[in-house]
């Protein structure tokens, strides 16, 4: 027996259209009660943080290049000479009336840390340890960490190939391929900036014995434009102008 609209009906129902969108609506609602009672956050009690390292960084997939480690025992130093700056902004503020903001606190930290250095904002899992970490030098170790990532390689890979001109295509280059890789792993092995400018600048050869040559191979027979890109690159001046204006 079946009551529907206040009305009794006895034997085989009939299974109209409205009555089988009421169920299915009935069903819905059901449905969504128990999902919705299930995606209630346990209490703090309940919930733990996973149990994962300060930093973690995701390696992307293929080829990995071994990235140099960081000198930590120069921390110390940098920390040093960090600080030397701070106080003559300081001083400069006060000097001019300047209204400094708070300092960041460490969601923010960690979400610029891993923009600035991997190109990516952090995982839950990395900006939650992050963030949980009661240790007190745990930013510059974040620091660090993104340093010997895979991620700030790749990151800074292509701040570089923008600059110097470097496009990876679908087919292979076999002329510029040595090039590109010898940036890549000038990143990965921290070549200093100015033994690697002048790598770039003073190289000869062929570019498969010698890659740093695509630098000026770049520009093969266009001496104005190597002349015009090379100010650009390294002394941020343009003088393309000049190439037809006094």
């Amino acid at each position: 027996m079946i009551c529907w609209g206040g009305k009794q009906m006895s034997g085989s129902p009939h299974f109209s259209k409205q009555w089988l969108f009421a169920a299915f609506l009935c069903i819905g609602i059901s449905l969504l009660n128990v999902a919705a009672r299930s995606a209630e956050p346990k209490s703090e009690e309940e919930w733990k943080p996973p149990k994962l390292p300060e930093a973690v960084t995701v390696k992307p997939e293929g080829t990995v290049l071994t990235v140099a480690l960081i000198d930590r025992d120069t921390r110390p130093e940098i920390e040093q000479a960090a600080a030397q700056i701070d106080s003559i902004l300081q001083a400069y503020w006060k000097e001019n009336g300047t209204k400094t903001i708070d300092k960041t606190n460490d969601h923010e930290f960690v979400r610029r840390a891993y923009l600035e250095l991997a190109g990516r904002i952090p995982t839950i899992d990395e900006a939650r340890t992050f963030c949980d970490s009661t240790n007190r030098k745990k930013r510059g170790r974040l620091i660090d960490d993104l340093l010997e990532s895979p991620g700030y390689v790749s990151h800074f890979y292509n701040y570089w190939a923008d600059i110097l001109r470097l496009k990876e295509r679908p087919s292979r280059d076999i002329f510029f391929e040595p090039y590109m890789a010898w940036v890549k792993e000038s990143i990965a092995e921290n070549m200093p900036y100015d033994k690697w400018v002048n790598s770039l600048l003073t190289a000869n050869g062929r570019v498969v014995e010698n890659p740093a040559t695509g630098f000026q191979l770049r520009d093969a027979g266009m001496p104005l434009a190597y002349v015009d890109n090379t100010v650009r690159v390294f002394l941020g001046t343009q003088i393309g102008c000049a190439q037809c204006h006094d």
